[in-house]
Protein backbone atom coordinates (compact mmCIF):
# COMPACT_ATOMS: atom_id res chain seq x y z
CA UNK A 1 0.00 0.00 0.00
CA UNK A 2 0.75 3.76 0.64
CA UNK A 3 4.12 2.71 3.30
CA UNK A 4 5.69 0.30 0.07
CA UNK A 5 5.26 4.01 -2.06
CA UNK A 6 6.28 5.90 0.48
CA UNK A 7 9.70 4.13 0.58
CA UNK A 8 10.20 3.71 -3.26
CA UNK A 9 9.74 7.61 -2.81
CA UNK A 10 12.51 7.82 -0.16
CA UNK A 11 14.65 5.60 -1.23
CA UNK A 12 14.66 6.40 -5.08
CA UNK A 13 13.51 10.23 -5.22
CA UNK A 14 14.41 10.51 -9.05
CA UNK A 15 12.03 7.08 -9.41
CA UNK A 16 8.51 9.15 -10.81
CA UNK A 17 6.32 5.75 -10.72
CA UNK A 18 6.25 5.91 -7.24
CA UNK A 19 4.95 9.36 -7.14
CA UNK A 20 2.02 8.75 -9.58
CA UNK A 21 1.09 5.25 -7.23
CA UNK A 22 1.11 7.53 -3.94
CA UNK A 23 -1.07 10.22 -6.16
CA UNK A 24 -2.71 7.24 -7.33
CA UNK A 25 -3.78 5.86 -3.78
CA UNK A 26 -4.52 9.22 -2.30
CA UNK A 27 -7.10 9.90 -5.20
CA UNK A 28 -8.56 6.37 -4.23
CA UNK A 29 -8.80 7.21 -0.62
CA UNK A 30 -10.38 10.88 -1.52
CA UNK A 31 -7.84 12.20 0.21
CA UNK A 32 -7.31 14.84 -2.69
CA UNK A 33 -4.95 17.40 -0.70
CA UNK A 34 -2.07 14.95 -0.49
CA UNK A 35 -2.06 13.68 -4.10
CA UNK A 36 -2.01 17.06 -5.08
CA UNK A 37 0.97 17.83 -2.65
CA UNK A 38 2.24 14.66 -3.94
CA UNK A 39 2.16 15.98 -7.81
CA UNK A 40 3.21 19.37 -6.79
CA UNK A 41 6.28 17.08 -5.50
CA UNK A 42 6.79 15.56 -9.09
CA UNK A 43 6.72 19.13 -10.35
CA UNK A 44 9.29 20.70 -8.36
CA UNK A 45 11.67 17.78 -9.73
CA UNK A 46 10.35 18.52 -13.21
CA UNK A 47 8.13 21.66 -13.83
CA UNK A 48 8.13 21.02 -17.95
CA UNK A 49 6.19 17.73 -16.60
CA UNK A 50 3.09 18.99 -17.94
CA UNK A 51 1.36 15.65 -17.04
CA UNK A 52 2.27 16.26 -13.65
CA UNK A 53 0.73 19.95 -13.42
CA UNK A 54 -2.42 18.26 -14.96
CA UNK A 55 -2.86 15.61 -12.27
CA UNK A 56 -1.54 18.41 -9.36
CA UNK A 57 -4.07 20.94 -11.34
CA UNK A 58 -7.12 18.51 -10.85
CA UNK A 59 -6.16 17.00 -7.23
CA UNK A 60 -6.16 21.04 -6.00
CA UNK A 61 -9.90 21.29 -7.93
CA UNK A 62 -10.80 17.94 -6.01
CA UNK A 63 -9.61 19.70 -2.99
CA UNK A 64 -11.71 22.77 -3.03
CA UNK A 65 -8.38 25.18 -4.09
CA UNK A 66 -10.62 26.16 -7.49
CA UNK A 67 -8.43 29.53 -7.70
CA UNK A 68 -4.83 27.62 -7.76
CA UNK A 69 -6.29 24.58 -9.48
CA UNK A 70 -7.45 27.09 -12.80
CA UNK A 71 -4.32 28.83 -12.54
CA UNK A 72 -2.28 25.56 -13.03
CA UNK A 73 -4.61 24.16 -15.50
CA UNK A 74 -4.23 27.35 -17.60
CA UNK A 75 -0.15 27.23 -17.28
CA UNK A 76 -0.40 23.55 -18.54
CA UNK A 77 -3.05 24.28 -21.62
CA UNK A 78 -0.71 27.59 -22.33
CA UNK A 79 2.25 24.85 -22.06
CA UNK A 80 1.32 22.76 -24.20
CA UNK A 81 -0.06 24.32 -26.81
CA UNK A 82 -3.51 23.97 -26.53
CA UNK A 83 -3.30 20.12 -25.78
CA UNK A 84 -7.08 19.12 -26.20
CA UNK A 85 -7.00 16.43 -23.49
CA UNK A 86 -6.41 19.61 -21.14
CA UNK A 87 -8.54 21.96 -22.83
CA UNK A 88 -11.09 18.83 -22.32
CA UNK A 89 -10.70 18.72 -18.62
CA UNK A 90 -10.38 22.37 -18.18
CA UNK A 91 -13.92 22.22 -19.94
CA UNK A 92 -15.32 20.45 -17.49
CA UNK A 93 -13.56 22.23 -14.22
CA UNK A 94 -15.55 25.42 -15.51
CA UNK A 95 -18.35 23.54 -16.35
CA UNK A 96 -18.56 22.37 -12.90
CA UNK A 97 -17.86 25.91 -11.97
CA UNK A 98 -21.07 27.13 -13.60
CA UNK A 99 -19.26 28.85 -16.10
CA UNK A 100 -21.13 27.31 -18.58
CA UNK A 101 -20.03 29.73 -21.38
CA UNK A 102 -16.37 29.34 -20.92
CA UNK A 103 -16.93 25.67 -20.51
CA UNK A 104 -18.42 25.81 -24.00
CA UNK A 105 -15.48 27.61 -25.28
CA UNK A 106 -12.92 25.30 -23.38
CA UNK A 107 -14.75 21.95 -25.18
CA UNK A 108 -15.13 23.79 -28.74
CA UNK A 109 -11.27 24.15 -28.86
CA UNK A 110 -10.60 20.69 -27.41
CA UNK A 111 -12.27 19.44 -30.77
CA UNK A 112 -11.20 22.09 -32.96
CA UNK A 113 -7.24 21.12 -31.37
CA UNK A 114 -8.22 17.23 -32.36
CA UNK A 115 -11.38 16.51 -33.92
CA UNK A 116 -10.40 12.82 -33.14
CA UNK A 117 -9.99 13.06 -29.96
CA UNK A 118 -12.86 10.56 -28.51
CA UNK A 119 -13.55 11.89 -24.98
CA UNK A 120 -12.90 15.65 -26.16
CA UNK A 121 -16.24 14.90 -28.40
CA UNK A 122 -18.01 12.55 -25.37
CA UNK A 123 -17.20 15.54 -23.19
CA UNK A 124 -18.54 18.29 -24.50
CA UNK A 125 -21.20 16.11 -25.51
CA UNK A 126 -22.15 15.62 -21.80
CA UNK A 127 -21.81 19.36 -21.86
CA UNK A 128 -24.48 19.84 -24.35
CA UNK A 129 -26.64 17.07 -22.22
CA UNK A 130 -26.56 18.58 -19.48
CA UNK A 131 -28.04 22.09 -21.57
CA UNK A 132 -30.70 20.16 -22.49
CA UNK A 133 -28.90 20.80 -26.21
CA UNK A 134 -30.22 17.69 -27.62
CA UNK A 135 -28.91 18.34 -31.27
CA UNK A 136 -25.58 19.42 -29.97
CA UNK A 137 -25.12 15.95 -27.86
CA UNK A 138 -26.13 14.10 -30.67
CA UNK A 139 -23.66 15.93 -32.79
CA UNK A 140 -21.01 15.19 -30.44
CA UNK A 141 -21.33 11.49 -29.20
CA UNK A 142 -21.63 10.79 -32.73
CA UNK A 143 -18.01 11.91 -33.43
CA UNK A 144 -16.96 10.64 -29.87
CA UNK A 145 -18.28 7.04 -31.79
CA UNK A 146 -17.02 7.78 -35.13
CA UNK A 147 -13.32 8.63 -33.90
CA UNK A 148 -10.66 6.64 -34.07
CA UNK A 149 -9.71 5.09 -30.29
CA UNK A 150 -7.20 6.89 -28.47
CA UNK A 151 -5.09 4.16 -27.49
CA UNK A 152 -2.80 6.00 -25.42
CA UNK A 153 -5.69 7.02 -22.65
CA UNK A 154 -8.47 5.57 -21.07
CA UNK A 155 -11.14 5.12 -24.08
CA UNK A 156 -14.61 6.58 -23.66
CA UNK A 157 -17.27 3.69 -22.77
CA UNK A 158 -18.58 2.91 -25.71
CA UNK A 159 -21.59 1.66 -24.50
CA UNK A 160 -22.16 4.82 -22.38
CA UNK A 161 -21.97 6.94 -24.93
CA UNK A 162 -24.45 4.80 -27.19
CA UNK A 163 -27.10 4.72 -24.51
CA UNK A 164 -26.51 8.27 -24.53
CA UNK A 165 -26.84 8.91 -27.92
CA UNK A 166 -30.34 7.33 -28.05
CA UNK A 167 -31.39 9.31 -24.75
CA UNK A 168 -30.60 12.51 -26.68
CA UNK A 169 -32.17 11.22 -29.98
CA UNK A 170 -35.37 10.39 -28.00
CA UNK A 171 -35.91 13.81 -26.35
CA UNK A 172 -35.70 15.38 -29.78
CA UNK A 173 -38.31 12.85 -30.83
CA UNK A 174 -40.51 14.22 -28.57
CA UNK A 175 -40.55 17.18 -30.65
CA UNK A 176 -40.40 15.54 -33.91
CA UNK A 177 -43.24 15.11 -36.56
CA UNK A 178 -42.26 11.51 -37.78
CA UNK A 179 -41.68 9.70 -33.86
CA UNK A 180 -40.97 6.29 -35.76
CA UNK A 181 -37.47 7.27 -37.70
CA UNK A 182 -36.17 8.93 -34.30
CA UNK A 183 -37.02 5.92 -32.17
CA UNK A 184 -35.42 3.86 -35.00
CA UNK A 185 -32.33 5.74 -35.13
CA UNK A 186 -32.46 5.56 -31.05
CA UNK A 187 -32.71 1.85 -31.42
CA UNK A 188 -29.36 2.03 -33.73
CA UNK A 189 -27.41 3.88 -32.00
CA UNK A 190 -27.50 1.41 -28.76
CA UNK A 191 -27.79 -1.56 -31.01
CA UNK A 192 -24.22 -3.01 -29.89
CA UNK A 193 -24.29 -1.03 -26.59
CA UNK A 194 -23.81 -4.27 -23.83
CA UNK A 195 -26.37 -4.24 -21.10
CA UNK A 196 -25.17 -5.37 -17.54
Amino acid sequence: GDSFWKKAMSDYPGYHASYYQIINLRQFSGDYAAAAETAEKLLEMNPQNHYARFIYASNLANSGEKTKAEAEFLKTIEETGGNPKYLSAYGMFLQEAGRMAEAENAFRKAVAADYLYQAGHYNYGNFFLSQGKWQEAEKEYRAALSSEKDIISVNVDEADCRKKLAYVILRQAENAKNNEEMFLMAAEAVKNAPYP
